[in-house]
C-alpha cells in the first residue's frame, strides 16, 4: 500500500467492533442506571426524548450519555448527501444500527418478497450530531426544532388545543 498502512485482518476488524459494543454497552447500562435512580435525570431524558422522538428508546439514552447537546444526529454519508460536512476531527456518537439482509431461499417460497429486507440484528454504528457539521453550499440542511418555542404564534394556540384536550378528557 502506498501510504504504508498496512490492512487490519478480520480478526483485528471483530476485536475492534467486540470493543465498541461493549463501549456502547457501558454507556448504555450507565444510562439507564442513572435514569431509573435519579429523578432529575429522568427529566432530563424525557426532556431530551423530545427532541429525538423517532430514535428508539436505547438509541436516545445512547447519545443524552455521549452528548446532552444533542439536536439531531444522521450518519457521515447522510449529512453529506444534506449539504453538510462533518468537521475534522470530530468524534463521532454510537448508536445501534440493524443489521438488514434479504430473505432466504426457504422464506421467499414461505411468501416473503425477494426485495423484502429483515433485521437480523443489530451492530454499533457511528451518528453526528447537527452542531459537528457545517455547510457546503446553499442548499444545506438547516436544523429547525420540531417544537414550537414559547413566545411564537403557534406556542399559545398549542398549548389552548392540549388544554382543551386535557379538560375534554376530565383532567384539570
Amino acid at each position: 500500500m502506498p501510504s504504508g498502512k498496512r490492512r487490519r485482518t478480520d480478526a483485528e476488524r471483530a476485536a475492534s467492533h467486540a470493543e465498541r459494543a461493549e463501549k456502547a454497552k457501558a454507556i448504555l447500562t450507565s444510562g439507564l442506571s442513572e435514569i431509573a435512580t435519579d429523578p432529575e435525570a429522568l427529566g432530563r431524558y424525557l426532556a431530551f426524548r423530545s427532541r429525538f422522538h423517532t430514535y428508539s428508546p436505547t438509541n436516545t439514552v445512547l447519545i443524552l450519555m455521549q452528548r446532552p447537546s444533542a439536536r439531531y444526529c444522521m450518519g457521515y454519508r447522510s449529512w453529506q448527501k444534506h449539504g453538510r460536512q462533518v468537521r475534522r476531527g470530530e468524534r463521532g456518537l454510537m448508536v445501534y444500527a440493524p443489521i438488514l439482509s434479504r430473505p432466504t431461499k426457504d422464506e421467499i417460497a414461505s411468501g416473503a418478497g425477494p426485495d423484502e429486507r429483515k433485521a437480523r440484528g443489530f451492530r454499533v454504528a457511528t451518528t453526528f450530531d447537527y452542531e459537528q457539521t457545517d455547510a457546503t453550499g446553499e442548499g444545506a440542511l438547516v436544523y429547525e426544532s420540531p417544537l414550537p418555542r414559547l413566545g411564537t404564534e403557534t406556542a399559545p394556540d398549542l398549548v389552548r388545543s392540549l388544554r382543551a384536550l386535557a379538560a375534554a378528557r376530565g383532567y384539570s
